[in-house]
């Protein structure tokens, strides 16, 4: 049986989307990437896995904080 790859929908009309949006015009890389490991992340303790990396998901939340 093959593995079923994961897929993250994000609402376009949530203001976490903006938030990314906003990024991408800015031209901030390093946000946009930060953004959308800590969604991806949530995304998956929401489904009951953990991150790869519990610590440095819990570094991210922080640093927004």
């Amino acid at each position: 049986m093959p593995k079923s790859q994961r897929v993250l929908e994000l609402n376009a009309k949530h203001p976490v989307f903006a938030k990314l949006v906003a990024a991408q015009k800015a031209g901030d890389a390093d946000k946009i990437k930060q953004y959308s490991g800590l969604l991806y992340d949530q995304a998956l303790l929401v489904e009951g896995i953990l991150p790869e990396d519990p610590v440095a998901f819990a570094a991210a939340v922080c640093e927004l904080m």
